[in-house]
């Protein structure tokens, strides 16, 4: 079954707020109750407003049969030249380990990167030959009151224009905060993370992964979890297809024809067909996978939409100056050197040698192939100075295509594809955000290979799932969930209404409030799906969980999801709360166990809510150690850092105490359990002042207090 699959920054909700109030393991002063936290936190999580559900978001990447694919290694005996050439080009290089021989970053004691909207600043360091990132939050003095670190698995970038870096642990793909920007030679945030910070945990799926190496394989039915990563780039079959039959004729020694059908040649293609080689990769927005394909079914020769649709808002044909790291083909296709001729990608650029092995004059070669003979004169150009035929090395680039900044991408230079007679000024490199600003809707376009608009309609189930996407990972204006409504049910009336857009239009249904026809259209889909798909069962039994408020009809849902898919974080969060609501607390306990334990770094909300069941049940020492780990995992969420430090109080461990506090201060000065929490630490300090000082900010922020106002009394004779 074919999916939604999320573009490079995403921001996937992967559940609902909902605060269901648990008793509190016994405290001393009844400010702090612990409560019960959903979602497990995960890369690209868009901060809800108060009240605001949203159904988690499929990325339905599925795990094909065997292909036919060899691997580069089968390739090379027979291609050893080519091979060598093509190890040195970016696509080779655009993911693999991290090798300090080979790195060009540069690591400076003092290169903290400042996020300043939550307080955060991070840091990349050498640690015994591996890449490290620190992340840290000074209190009001300059000393640390908290820090994570994490070592790089895998840099993903060939460096051409920047290097990130992602953390595999046991299959789960995160990206970390900070990005090396290769071209102005500078450590910033990654890209989307000044909009919003991610830290640990983006998600990394396939679609980014699929880009950037050898075909991966992914556990079924998750968003970002794999069974096997190639750690190397690109390879020979990418663009070639699978090579199994053309080793074994070879190997045979079978004579073949030329051109060999048994190996496709993508410069003899059609040149629809030859630009979607490239464009499985270079043609950059909200992609839909046909129904019942996934990305890596795509083979070189095909059409782009034989596999899947790719939608772009409708400002990128129209707007000269939005000019995307991705843009190639739209942008190409805007040139008239393009709309005139047979230009292709390969036209220009050849595929497998490094850009800085080249011959002197490459491209500006490449220009004149044809513009010598539009030129009965030989004249080419007519800039003063200019040499024979009118072009040096990179001549005609320099003058016809611009060289700046992206529309999505900061601290990047660009070469713009589109050919002009004449150059605007280049967009700063400065600037490049990839989040609108702007409330107004867009229109998604389906965009083909080619970089045009494509002639015929898309498909309506799939440009409903589009506008779904588009609105949770890129533009949260509620015009659009009005959209996916109305091109959904256009679907539904015409019989074409897939799975994939079946969901979509019951969680559109959903965010309008429209309970009943939601959930009519997901007990639709659970009927549909086929055996082996967790997802229908997940929405249906969250539906009936959170909107029904009936924990027993959504239980055998729930379940069914994860025994399909162990690793589907989603579906063992939303059973570990129905449990809890069951009573069912040691089984609840259990689920949160299994999800920990298989991404002990990802889940700060699900170890909080492990430490509130083993509170329950009377284990404070592992209650302890869970609100530790939470805290430690998300420094926001000061819950955690006021039960943890609540419990060391308990015990008399008076620092740990306050290091936690603090950390609960720096993350909100405005709460009131927070001063509750420094008052109850100074008194048991006799530290009178101190704790007069908190109690009075207290009810300044919560008039009328009883505890406080009590505690106050008790300090009048003291």
């Amino acid at each position: 079954m074919a999916g939604v699959t999320p573009p490079s920054v995403s921001a996937v909700d992967t559940g609902w707020s909902r605060a269901a109030a648990i008793r509190s393991p016994a405290r001393p002063f009844p400010f702090l109750l612990a409560v019960w936290i959903l979602g497990a936190a995960g890369c690209g999580e868009t901060p809800q407003e108060a009240g605001e559900t949203s159904l988690p978001s499929p990325d339905l990447a599925r795990t094909p049969g065997e292909m036919g694919y060899v691997g580069r290694d089968r390739c090379t005996p027979c291609h050893e030249a080519v091979a060598a050439s093509w190890e040195g080009t970016p696509k080779a290089r655009a993911l693999g380990p991290f090798r300090v021989d080979r790195a060009p970053e540069v690591f400076a004691a003092e290169s903290w990167v400042h996020q300043p909207g939550d307080n955060l600043r991070y840091q990349a360091r050498l640690s015994g030959g591996n890449l490290v990132q620190h992340e840290i939050r000074l209190d009001g003095d300059g000393g640390e009151l908290y820090q994570r670190s994490h070592t790089a698995s895998l840099v993903i970038g060939s460096g051409q224009a920047t290097r990130s870096y992602l953390i595999v642990e046991n299959g789960t793909v995160t990206q970390m905060p900070l990005t090396w920007y290769s071209q102005s030679r500078r450590w910033d945030m990654s890209p989307g993370y000044h909009e919003a910070n991610d830290r640990f945990g983006r998600r990394i799926g396939g679609e980014c992964l699929y880009c950037h190496t050898d075909l991966v394989t992914t556990e079924p039915f998750t968003q970002n979890v794999f069974r096997e990563i190639p750690d190397q780039g690109i390879g020979c079959e990418r663009c070639h297809g699978p090579g199994e039959e053309h080793v074994r004729a070879r190997e045979s020694g079978m004579e073949l024809p030329d051109p060999d059908p048994t190996v496709v040649n993508p410069s003899r293609l059609p040149r629809e067909e030859a630009m979607a080689a490239c464009q499985q990769c270079h043609l950059a927005g909200v992609t839909v996978v046909n129904p019942g394909q996934e990305l890596r079914d795509f083979r070189p020769g095909q059409r782009l939409a034989e596999n899947r649709r790719v939608f772009v808002p409708e400002l990128q044909f129209d707007d000269p100056d939005w000019v995307g790291i991705d843009s190639h083909p739209l942008r190409l296709a805007r040139s008239a050197c393009f709309q005139g001729g047979a230009l292709t990608c390969m036209s220009c650029h050849a595929p497998h040698t490094a850009p800085q092995d080249l011959e002197s004059g490459h491209y500006a070669a490449r220009c004149l192939n044809c513009h010598l003979e539009m030129s009965p004169s030989g004249a080419v150009c007519g800039r003063d100075g200019a040499p024979e035929h009118g072009a040096s090395d990179g001549g005609c680039v320099g003058c016809h295509m611009s060289q700046g900044g992206t529309s999505d991408v900061p601290h990047v230079r660009f070469t713009d594809h589109w050919i002009r007679r004449l150059l605007p000024p280049p967009l700063d490199p400065s600037r490049g955000r990839p989040a609108f600003d702007d409330p107004t809707p867009l229109e998604l376009v389906e965009a083909t290979a080619l970089g045009l608009r494509a002639s015929t309609p898309p498909p309506p189930a799939s440009l409903a799932a589009a506008y779904l996407h588009f609105w949770e990972t890129m533009h949260r204006v509620p015009a659009y969930i009005t959209r996916v409504v109305t091109e959904g049910e256009r679907a539904r009336s015409q019989g074409l209404l897939h799975a994939d857009g079946r969901m979509a239009l019951a969680r559109a249904r959903l965010e309008r409030g429209e309970v009943d026809e939601a959930q009519e259209l997901l007990v639709q889909a659970v009927k549909e799906a086929p055996p082996e798909d967790p997802w229908p069962h997940l929405l249906l039994g969250a539906l009936l969980l959170e909107r029904r408020d009936a924990p027993d009809q959504a239980l055998p849902f729930l379940q069914t999801a994860v025994s399909r898919q162990p690793r589907f974080v989603e579906a063992r969060t939303k059973l570990a709360e129905a449990l809890v609501d069951l009573g069912r607390h040691s089984e609840a306990e259990s689920q949160l166990e299994a999800l920990v334990e298989a991404d002990p770094n990802q889940h700060p909300r699900a170890w909080f809510n492990l430490a509130v069941l083993r509170g329950m049940r009377g284990d404070e020492d592992a209650a302890r150690d869970a609100f530790r780990r939470a805290g430690e995992l998300d420094p926001d969420l000061v819950q955690a850092h006021l039960q943890y430090g609540g419990l060391e109080l308990d015990r008399g461990a008076l620092e740990a105490a306050d290091a936690a506090f603090q950390r609960a201060l720096a993350a909100a000065p405005d709460l009131p359990a927070v001063h509750g929490s420094l008052a109850l630490l100074a008194l048991a300090r006799n530290q009178d002042a101190q704790a007069r000082r908190h109690l009075a900010r207290l009810l300044e922020l919560d008039p009328g207090n009883p505890q406080a106002l009590e505690l106050l009394r008790g300090l009048e004779g003291r």
